[in-house]
């Protein structure tokens, strides 16, 4: 037994090998294995072990029963994200309106021009009640007097200043 056989680590990676044993290792390697009946059984071996770890670990995968999924109860979930979603954007888009609408006749003139011209030539209050509930698309406000006209005079602006620097220090006097 004055032969030296291959390294077990060798032999493994060699049982791993698919048919590309001369890629893998080298000319040296093959020819003891093609005269080694000890070397070729533990290769033999080696790929057997791997065959049935593999076959072991399938069948495991295959006895575990796989969960179903609920995809009714993911589908209600992003249906109800989503009719919220919807909700919010309609509060958003209406609240919107309605406080532009607010703003528009706060600011308008035409309303304020009303309201001074009907208090001063209502001297009751009854008399400046409206009969019937008006509508905003029906508003149409006329007044008894013509409308107020600002006259805007003229400013005249303030000059400009006239910029003074500072005066600067004089500079020492160096002698040569």
């Amino acid at each position: 037994m004055g032969e030296i056989h291959l390294s077990e680590i060798d032999l493994a990676r060699f049982s791993q090998s698919d048919g590309n044993e001369a890629q893998e290792t080298d000319a040296r390697q093959v020819e003891h294995l093609r005269w080694c009946a000890h070397c070729r059984s533990i290769v033999a071996d080696h790929r057997w072990l791997q065959e049935e770890v593999t076959a072991t670990l399938a069948i495991a995968a295959n006895a575990l029963p796989v969960p179903r999924s609920k995809w009714w109860v993911v589908r209600e979930a992003l249906s109800a994200r989503q009719r919220r979603q919807e909700t919010r954007w309609r509060v958003s888009a209406v609240a919107s309106v309605v406080l532009t609408i607010c703003l528009m006749l706060s600011t308008s003139p035409v309303l304020s021009t009303a309201a001074i011209a009907r208090s001063a030539y209502t001297s009751s209050p009854e008399a400046g009640a409206a009969t019937a509930p008006v509508s905003a698309p029906s508003i149409s406000i006329v007044t008894p007097t013509p409308a107020v006209v600002r006259q805007v005079q003229a400013v005249t602006p303030l000059p400009t200043p006239v910029l003074k620097l500072p005066p600067t220090p004089p500079l020492p006097k160096t002698e040569i």
